[in-house]
């Protein structure tokens, strides 16, 4: 029963991020918040387990950072903190840049502060690409 509860957290997170019923995405910041809210149907328990280990930049999140780069998380430490993301875009570049570029540990520095979670948009990004 446990596995379920904890799922089911996972799960409404997810669909909130993406958007639904003609929703449109909001970060899993405010997806965890709108579901910790809902007394009736979520746990807090598990949803306060969810935002421990998650932190407020879960795996997928879109993220934007202070030089103008926005990228998707993809590792976390142990606080919930990103180490590695894929830069997807450089906002600063002509035509909005696109990119296609993994930078975890210290590289991360090049982006500058991580500023803010941002919501889902699916057309930012690339598959990887073929070799």
């Amino acid at each position: 029963m446990q596995m379920v509860q904890a799922a089911r957290v996972v799960k409404a997170v997810d669909v909130r991020v993406r958007g639904y019923h003609g929703r449109p995405p909001i970060t899993a910041f405010d997806a965890c918040r709108e579901i910790y809210r809902d007394q009736e149907g979520f746990s807090d328990y598990w949803v306060r387990r969810y935002i421990q280990r998650q932190g407020p930049y879960p795996i997928g999140t879109m993220v934007r950072y202070a030089n103008g780069f926005r990228a998707q998380v993809v590792s976390l430490d142990e606080r919930g903190q990103p180490t590695g993301v894929r830069v997807v875009r450089n906002l600063k570049a002509p035509g909005h840049q696109r990119l296609n570029l993994v930078l975890d540990g210290v590289d991360l520095h090049q982006l500058g502060k991580l500023e803010h979670a941002m919501a889902y948009e699916p057309h930012e990004l690339y598959a990887p690409l073929a070799v």
